[in-house]
């Protein structure tokens, strides 16, 4: 049986997570995709403690993790479709950008259900107020 663990060292100041939103398979020769449709959970935190591993001596860097942005894809190939992000600003909250326009968005906008079905990608910065 194969195990793969994972373990933070440091601390990068940006972490981007990328989900994994397309199945393929291979149909006479060619790949064929499916769009998972499924919801994604985004926290406006993230804290990565518990991949740091336990028994060093070193001191504990921080690991506390803000959002500052998501990547959203409508279209049901990886290929086709229209991307749109929504980033955190400090003045103005979150501001979703599609294309050209942005309009500013309340919290609740990125955690409804169709945004957590077409979040492609998520962006976290290092809490540096710790």
């Amino acid at each position: 049986m194969f195990t793969n663990i994972m373990a933070m060292k440091c601390s990068p100041k940006v972490l981007i997570v990328q989900f994994i939103r397309y199945l393929y398979d291979e149909e006479d020769g060619e790949r064929v995709y499916e769009k998972i449709h499924s919801d994604i959970h985004i926290d406006e935190s993230l804290s990565l403690y518990r991949y740091y591993p336990n028994n060093s001596n070193e001191d504990i860097p921080n690991l506390d993790y803000v959002l500052s942005g998501i990547v959203f894809h409508v279209g049901d190939t990886p290929f086709c479709g229209h991307y749109t992000s929504c980033i955190k600003t400090e003045d103005r909250g979150f501001v979703h950008y599609d294309d050209e326009r942005g309009e500013r968005r309340a919290s609740n906008y990125i955690t409804s259900e169709a945004k957590r079905r077409q979040c492609y990608m998520a962006m976290y910065v290092l809490d540096e107020t710790n």
